[in-house]
């Protein structure tokens, strides 16, 4: 009987970097000027680098005090929770009326990056 080989690990890079996030993040959260400074907390722009710790540690109570990203698990992430639809009381984009919210191909790449264990 011919023996059936494991399949191989995966060695490539993640399908979405966090270069990648940062463009999302500043298509569909800051340049709409909303996550900005002076005006919705948190400021999302990542001009000091502070983006992926502002991601990694702000939690969000409308989403049961998720973090923002939860690395490895996009259902405990509040930034996808928020737009799509998940959070009782809280939407994103703001006044936003349509699900998702956010483009379908954005929505993946922060999904991947989060099954990646959202790398740095």
């Amino acid at each position: 009987m011919p023996s059936v080989s494991a399949p191989m690990p995966s060695t490539s890079a993640p399908s979405a970097a966090f270069k990648d996030v940062i463009d999302v993040v500043n298509y569909d959260c800051v340049n709409i000027v909303c996550h900005v400074p002076n005006n919705f907390d948190p400021n999302l722009t990542n001009l000091t680098g502070m983006l992926y710790d502002k991601l990694m540690t702000r939690t969000v109570t409308a989403c049961g005090n998720n973090p923002l990203v939860t690395p490895g698990d996009p259902s405990k992430s509040a930034i996808l929770q928020l737009v799509n639809h998940e959070c009782p009381t809280l939407v994103m984009p703001e006044g936003c009326m349509e699900d998702p919210c956010v483009p379908a191909e954005d929505i993946t790449v922060i999904t991947d990056w989060i099954n990646a264990g959202a790398p740095q």
